[in-house]
This record gives structure tokens, C-alpha cells and sequence, in this order.
């Protein structure tokens, strides 16, 4: 099986920090945004991710397809 041969960059979610106050207890999630599945944004940095795996899965595709064929 081939190596992976891309030179895409794998998508980097951008840092949106958003702070948490539970039972005075102070907590940072860069990645709070990532939650709004309604925000575009949210939607475009999935697909980058999916579009990025895929390249990267690309050469797996006739073992793929044999393993279906198998089950």
C-alpha cells in the first residue's frame, strides 16, 4: 500500500476562548464555538477536516472497498 502523498495542510480550528464559571470554578475552552453546529463557520472548518482525512485516506479506498465486500 502506498504512502500518503498529499501536501494539503491539515485545517487548524481557530482559538475563540470562552470562559466557564461553574461552582466558582473558572474554566478557559478555546474550542467552545465548535458546539453552535448552526454557525457556518462551524460547518466550514468540518468539511475542511473531512476533505483533509479524505485526502489522507485516499490510498486505504480498494482495502476499504475489499472489507465491505468481505462483511
Amino acid at each position: 500500500m502506498s504512502q500518503h502523498t498529499s501536501k494539503q495542510n491539515p485545517p487548524i480550528a481557530p482559538a475563540h476562548p470562552h470562559t466557564h464559571n461553574i461552582h466558582s470554578d473558572q474554566r478557559t475552552d478555546p474550542y467552545f464555538w465548535l458546539k453552535d453546529r448552526n454557525d457556518p463557520a462551524v460547518t466550514a472548518y468540518i468539511e475542511a477536516e473531512n476533505t483533509y482525512a479524505e485526502s489522507w485516506l485516499k490510498h486505504t479506498e480498494p482495502l476499504r472497498e475489499d472489507l465491505v465486500k468481505e462483511m
